[in-house]
């Protein structure tokens, strides 16, 4: 299965993958993104399976960072 992987402690929080992909992606309190329901497999290192169908939206949103902090492998 496609997991999107997140690099919580690079995030600057400007907010285009929530903006882009809602489904997965929210501002938190401290002003940055959060990748829901996803485990953090390291400090500030997130994971999160989605079907292949999901896809598309955290591609959009991982070709949208700016610090280039989410990928899709």
């Amino acid at each position: 299965m496609p997991k999107v992987v997140f690099n919580r402690m690079g995030c600057i929080g400007c907010g285009v993958c929530s903006s882009l992909c809602p489904v997965f992606w929210q501002m938190s309190q401290d002003n940055k993104s959060s990748l829901k329901d996803s485990n953090e497999v390291k400090p500030g290192y997130y994971e999160l399976e989605v079907s292949p169908e999901d896809v598309e939206c955290n591609r959009n949103a991982a070709d949208s960072c700016p610090v280039n902090v989410i990928s899709v492998e």
